[in-house]
């Protein structure tokens, strides 16, 4: 069943019922420079971003190389190039400059991680506060630790560590 139009009586560009109580009020943003596309709707909710997008967003960040930000996170690479492609689709924005030997992050980027660190944060400050464990952040003290040596960051800030 399709979605209630929650235009006013004018259309998309006149004024709209502004009474209605069921209509949310949406605060204006900035609007989308020319060339840009607004977020896609493909997961069904405008505006919405999935925090596993979010979190490879910052671990590539972090690591300013896509292949070791997928083995941080447990991904290939292929996916994970996909994801970072995805966010930078539903932003409208170009967030690293790739080339054969680096990556680094745009202005849009840069504007764009402190954001996605809050966002992830509070995720797992919510998740916590309910007992449940979103998938393990590994850490670990040395680049050369073999896959599995670290410690997981699980609910409530408890850690465990595995050799």
């Amino acid at each position: 069943m399709p979605a209630p139009d929650r235009q006013g009586p004018s259309g998309p560009s006149g004024p709209s019922d502004l009474s209605d109580p069921s209509v949310p009020s949406v605060p204006s943003g900035p609007s989308v420079p020319s060339g840009r596309t607004r977020p896609s709707a493909r997961s069904g909710h405008p505006g919405h971003l999935e925090p596993r997008l979010l979190r490879a967003f910052v671990t590539v960040a972090e690591e300013l190389h896509f292949t070791r930000a997928a083995a941080r996170l447990y991904v290939a690479q292929q996916a994970l190039s996909r994801d970072v492609r995805r966010l930078e689709r539903e932003l409208g924005a170009e967030l690293f400059v790739r080339s054969t030997r680096q990556v680094t992050l745009t202005a849009d980027g840069e504007r764009l991680l402190p954001y996605a660190r809050r966002v992830l944060q509070a995720q797992d400050e919510l998740l916590a506060a309910f007992g449940q464990a979103r998938p393990c952040s590994w850490t670990s003290t040395r680049r050369d630790s073999p896959p599995g040596a670290g410690s997981c960051t699980g609910p409530a800030g408890s850690r465990r560590t595995w050799n």
